[in-house]
């Protein structure tokens, strides 16, 4: 079964706000056995939305739109459906959706504006689908052979909506679009490099293979997308071959799945009944951020310093203002004394300090915009410093930075800490001082 997905808003379309709905929807279709063959996206304009659901409804069998559904003017799609399905007739009141609307604002004690039944209106033909977070339901009609489906744009509201309409039509066209048509798994790695991923892959990367496997590069992780199709694509199998990836890229890969890296580090920082504390400079507290947004990171998360000046890296951490002359805030130096001093106040069992410069500013000859030193230490290992020369804008080095230190923790708990790691440029194994218990 083909879909074809139809994004509606000004503000999409010129670029204001980012569109995010298409790719959690396209997954959600994959997971039901139906393949997206084309997305598109048009302005609050009741002619322009009505043309795109008529030609998608002529290449697709199933047609999701997002977006339009509200009370306002500019809200045109339930106008534009029935421009389509019931031409020259007018849009029909839902009793039940309206009454629903009705019931919600008087639950939460506001006024209902006559305006707001606006979304209770349906072109003949066609049904209401109830909207169990939010206000706007959503509609469900025929064209043909065609199943259009339309949804408001918040996904909070629109993706439960759709589960719910994708199980009855998988229910009513039985076997043909169950999800054992098409299986998809994924593998999730950090600090290798995509061409050194593809060339790992070999074979399983051919574009009419089946199973096929696709990578996809971001912020210095690259995920393996696997898609299989026919009745041999079972968990048992997806699963197989996600093991097998995973030994390809070992030790960089981290997940046969959608674990973040951080959720990978704390379970395995649990399992040892051990505990990790932080220092940051240039990111600024991302690191503890993506820590402790981990449910359950209490366990084995201790806390951290934001040291984002000298007088604090000396003062919360103890580095040494003399080393800071000699050395500079942005050097190995630096960021061991800053590992072993967040070591020594948080009484953690790792510590990962991670110092550099961002840009786009601030950088120098000798240490140009994007080079981050990242240390970890432990109380019972020697602990490793790597320099990094990492591109992209700000935010993108701060991110990258943050996920490459989760992952040279990682290493250390596998103990394989003497493997690189992309954009790294220096790798030194660390044999001072250690902090007092």
């Amino acid at each position: 079964m083909r879909a074809a997905l139809l994004s509606i808003g000004d503000e999409l379309l010129l670029g204001e706000k980012p569109e995010t709905n298409s790719a959690a929807i396209a997954q959600l279709l994959l997971q039901h056995g139906i393949d997206t063959t084309q997305r598109q996206c048009v302005g609050d304009d009741r002619r322009a939305i009505h043309a795109a659901l008529a030609a998608l409804a002529a290449e697709a069998e199933l047609v999701v739109a997002t977006g339009g559904l509200g009370p306002t003017a500019d809200d045109l799609t339930r106008e534009a459906l029935g421009d389509l399905i019931s031409p020259g007739e007018s849009l029909e009141i839902d009793t039940a959706s309206a009454a629903a609307i009705t019931a919600r604002f008087a639950a939460r004690g506001r006024v209902l504006q006559e305006v707001e039944l606006r979304q209770a209106r349906c072109p003949r033909g066609s049904r209401c689908l109830s909207n169990g977070v939010g206000v706007a339901p959503g509609i469900a009609a025929r064209h043909g052979k065609t199943q259009i489906i339309c949804l408001p744009g918040p996904p909070n509201e629109a993706l439960p909506m759709l589960a719910a309409e994708l199980s009855s039509l998988t229910h009513e066209r039985g076997e043909q679009t169950s999800p054992s048509t098409i299986r998809c798994g994924i593998v999730q790695s950090c600090g290798l490099g995509e061409t050194e991923s593809a060339r790992r892959l070999g074979e399983l990367m051919r574009r009419d293979a089946n199973p096929h496997v696709g990578t996809t590069a971001s912020g210095a992780m690259v995920q393996a997308r696997i898609r299989w199709r026919g009745q041999q694509a079972t968990p048992e199998a997806i699963g197989s071959l996600q093991e097998r990836i995973m030994a390809l890229w070992h030790p960089w890969s981290y997940s046969p799945g959608d674990d973040p890296l951080s959720a990978v580090v704390g379970q395995m920082l649990r399992r040892r009944g051990e505990s990790l504390a932080v220092a940051e400079s240039c990111t600024g507290g991302l690191l503890g951020g993506e820590c402790t947004h981990i449910p359950g990171s209490s366990d084995w998360f201790r806390g951290g310093v934001i040291a984002y000046s000298n007088q604090v890296k000396v003062d919360m951490l103890g580095v040494d203002p003399m080393s800071l002359l000699q050395h500079g805030a942005v050097s190995a130096q630096t960021a061991r004394a800053m590992a072993l001093g967040a070591l020594s106040r948080f009484s953690a069992d790792w510590a990962i300090a991670i110092t550099g410069v961002a840009g786009p500013g601030g950088g120098t000859a000798e240490k140009p915009s994007g080079t981050v030193l990242v240390s970890v230490a432990g109380r019972a290992q020697v602990g490793t410093t790597r320099r990094f020369l990492i591109p992209g804008t700000r935010s993108g080095i701060r991110e990258r930075s943050v996920r490459l230190a989760l992952q040279a923790l990682r290493f250390e708990l596998l103990g394989c800490a003497d493997q690189p790691l992309l954009h790294q440029v220096a790798h030194s194994v660390q044999s001072g001082e250690r902090s007092a218990k």
